[in-house]
């Protein structure tokens, strides 16, 4: 089952709601058969593994993006990325509503980076249910 997972799913407890159960896997131990998970609602402090992957994951920054270019701005991301990735909207509920929109068109999802960093939107394929 571990050999389906990969660095950058988003991972969740069976039995217990998503809300509060939602990780993101930022390694795996294939020889134990492990994965490191960054937990988004526990861990409250930065957490070097997450900032690496972030590193990896693909982002796109919207600060200086006007409102009105940012659709044709997020959808060209889009055409050329591969989920998971990043996109940086700042603390703009617009900005955040215009990119989600966007996301959805794609049949993609996304959630908040982590709960002190809701500036910035993680964009996935599906989120675990």
């Amino acid at each position: 089952m571990l050999s389906k997972i990969k660095v950058g799913d988003l991972v969740s407890y069976a039995g217990i709601p998503a809300s509060i159960s939602t990780g993101i896997v930022v390694s795996i131990d294939e020889l134990r058969g492990r994965a490191k998970v960054f937990w988004i609602k526990y861990d409250e402090y930065k957490n070097p593994e997450l900032d690496k992957l972030c590193l990896v994951m693909k982002s796109m920054d919207l600060h200086k993006i006007k409102h009105s270019d940012a659709e044709n701005a997020v959808a060209t991301f889009l055409n050329w990325t591969e989920p998971p990735c990043r996109i940086i909207t700042g603390h703009s509920e617009k900005m955040k509503n215009i990119v989600r929109k966007i996301v959805t068109d794609y049949g993609y999802e996304c959630y908040p980076e982590s709960a002190l960093n809701d500036g910035a939107l993680i964009i996935v394929e599906d989120l675990p249910k």
